[in-house]
């Protein structure tokens, strides 16, 4: 919803799934880039959905009060497109605008949530009796293995590895022989059913014809088609019936009354399986459901209600070790493996059937082999982390200066720029950040030599506070380390989804600060979180007040207009402020607020509160920066953080675009 000074006018063709035909006016460059804004989102612009006279539709007036635009627009996702119930404009509402109020009349429909435990997929593996089928199925495997091998090579776990594997397995299944969805008679043959899928496509291609003569040309294939389904399934019956009658020879030769009987009723239709019949202790029938029941519970009672044994077993222990050969199976031995599992089994937990392992036994032994590789461990050494292959790739090395605010920045840019290249982000076991953050970026022992400089090239950006191309110029084909303070959003902004995962406080910090905010909530006598707007804020002084190096701290009087600037825009405002200078932002903060102070609390706890609030006050530096990042609404930031012509204001770019983000507002 906003003032998008966007025309979308009336005539939706090309747009029918966004807009409706009962807009104002003709659409203009704006409105073009809007309505394609909104087809990328699955967005419907709910103003032109609605019939209304004119002056219900324009939202502007201009001054003269001779134009009026629709330029202001309710969007809605398509999910919910029929909770949408009417949009126009309000022309009584005294704003002080030239713009009117637009109302959006939205009825919810809630939907009862059922909790369904899922289950695994059905592959319909009879499919690779099919000759056709089967070759489908290992020219996808086979494909799907080359993807695998050929993708970029990181350092990832053992799980992560068969997840690859199971995935290459599950969808070469799924794609070639599809999922049982429905019983089908028994003596029906795959090449059958090949066949009723083939009629099935032509029955499609008649249903979708569109002229006379593709209609004539498609029923014509699918009598052809029907004919054959039928014929086939004919030979299927018969050749079905022919085997029973056999089975059931054989058997009257072999005086084996049980299987004659099976098949002969299996013949006549009235095949049902009975139950074996319950007897007392003495061995007469049951036949009632009460006598039946009492026997099932007499029996439990003995089985279950065992006295324990007078003597108990004394099992020495062995003086010698058993020799378990522990090292990596041959491919001969897991071929061995695949070839004993059992056909017509339920597939375990992995949900691969034992026919698909089969049906392509050597590039299925290929990919168990390459999972015990025992190579994979040689770039670090399996000692310090055994769950984790390691397959040699490069990596992007990023050394920890300074404290938290300048870790995180060194942090991000190493995530970001291995990530652009194609590498492995790696740090330190004694990286700072691994205290405060749940990282789940590889992790090498501080001894290992990985990130030791004799053997890395080494980058040094240019400016610390500005975007240094130079400084990522660089090809794949080295280890690189990081030896900056990186301090740019550019860097990772591509990647800031990723990050926001990575940037998850740990447990302890995350606890305290909720405990923290629930303090702070009640001191406030704030009960409804959501009827209020919090502001955290942060105020840098410390070494920025006693500097000769040209910091400049942020004024009471930016303090003052940032806390307007929230107050004008926002009700119910509360601000919640932390400091290194807690006592000189006491004295400075505007008196009026409702507001309160985080104190004895460490810089991370600080950090996680303030993280919660719904927008940010940052002052300067780089831990006031990530406080605001991490609250992902309204950042409000000082314009002056470094003197003019001082050796702090030549790290930063000249108008600070590549510190600050440009949707940040300066003050």
């Amino acid at each position: 919803m906003g003032d998008l000074h966007a025309k979308v006018g009336s005539d939706n063709t090309g747009y029918e799934q966004v807009m409706g035909r009962h807009g104002l006016g003709e659409m203009n460059e704006n409105g073009e880039l809007f309505a394609n804004h909104c087809a990328n989102h699955n967005l419907v612009i709910g103003g032109t959905v609605f019939p209304h006279k004119k002056f219900h539709l324009a939202t502007w007036v201009s001054p003269d009060m001779n134009t009026e635009n629709q330029i202001d627009h309710v969007c809605i996702s398509k999910k919910f497109r029929r909770s949408l119930q009417d949009v126009r404009v309000k022309r009584g509402a005294d704003a002080a605008t030239d713009h009117h109020l637009i109302v959006a009349k939205v009825k919810l429909k809630l939907k009862k949530h059922q909790n369904i435990e899922s289950t695994g997929k059905r592959f319909n593996i009879s499919m690779l009796e099919n000759k056709t089928k089967k070759s489908e199925f290992q020219i996808e495997l086979k494909n799907r293995f080359s993807i695998f091998q050929n993708a970029a090579e990181e350092i990832i776990s053992i799980e992560d590895h068969w997840q690859e594997i199971k995935n290459a397995f599950t969808t070469a299944c799924e794609t070639s022989v599809g999922l049982k969805n429905r019983k089908h008679q028994e003596w029906i043959t795959p090449e059958t059913l090949v066949k009723v899928e083939k009629r099935k496509n032509i029955k499609n291609i008649l249903n979708n014809s569109k002229t006379r003569s593709a209609k004539q040309s498609a029923s014509r294939e699918y009598t052809i088609a029907n004919k054959d389904v039928r014929n086939s399934a004919r030979r299927d019956k018969r050749a079905f019936v022919d085997k029973l009658t056999a089975e059931a020879e054989e058997a009257a030769r072999a005086n084996n009354i049980k299987a004659l009987y099976d098949n002969i009723k299996l013949l006549t239709g009235k095949y049902q399986k009975g139950s074996r019949p319950v007897k007392s202790k003495e061995g007469k029938t049951l036949n009632t459901h009460e006598e039946q029941m009492k026997r099932w519970v007499e029996h439990f009672k003995d089985v279950l209600n065992q006295d324990p044994p007078v003597r108990k077993a004394d099992i020495p222990p062995s003086e010698e070790l058993l020799a378990v050969d522990c090292k990596r199976p041959s491919t001969g031995e897991i071929k061995k493996a695949i070839k004993m599992l059992k056909n017509n089994k339920a597939p375990g937990p992995d949900n691969i059937p034992a026919e698909a392992l089969k049906a392509d036994i050597e590039t299925s032994t290929q990919m168990i082999y390459e999972l015990f590789a025992d190579d994979k461990a040689d770039l670090l050494g399996r000692q310090q982390n055994p769950l984790i292959v390691y397959k040699r790739s490069h990596v992007v090395c990023v050394v920890a200066r300074a404290r938290m605010g300048n870790n995180m920045f060194q942090f991000a840019a190493a995530l970001g720029i291995s990530r652009s290249k194609r590498m492995i982000p790696v740090i330190t076991e004694y990286f700072p950040l691994r205290k405060i953050f749940k990282l789940t970026v590889s992790v090498v022992p501080f001894n290992s030599g990985i990130c030791d400089s004799s053997r890395i090239i080494t980058r040094v950006e240019q400016k610390p506070s500005s975007y240094d191309k130079e400084l990522v110029n660089f090809t794949n084909s080295h280890d690189v380390r990081l030896v900056s303070y990186l301090g740019s959003y550019l860097y990772f902004d591509k990647y800031s989804s990723e990050l926001r995962k990575q940037f998850l406080f740990q447990d302890n910090i995350q606890s305290e600060a909720n405990k923290t905010m629930e303090g702070i909530l009640n001191r406030l006598k704030i009960i409804s979180r959501q009827k209020v707007t919090l502001i955290g804020v942060h105020v840098r002084r410390g070494d920025y007040v006693k500097n000769n190096e040209g910091y400049l701290p942020a004024t009471r009087e930016y303090l003052y207009q940032a806390v307007e600037w929230y107050e004008l825009r926002y009700t119910n405002v509360y601000f919640i402020v932390a400091s290194d200078g807690i006592d000189w932002t006491k004295n400075n903060m505007p008196t009026h607020i409702k507001v309160a102070y985080l104190e004895g609390h460490s810089p991370a706890v600080d950090m996680a509160t303030v993280s919660m609030c719904d927008h940010f006050i940052s002052t300067v530096g780089t831990f006031s920066w990530w406080c605001g990042w991490l609250t992902g609404g309204n950042v409000l930031y000082y314009k002056w953080p470094c003197k003019e012509g001082s050796l702090v204001r030549a790290m930063y770019s000249s108008n600070y675009s590549d510190f600050y983000y440009p949707h940040w507002i300066g003050l």
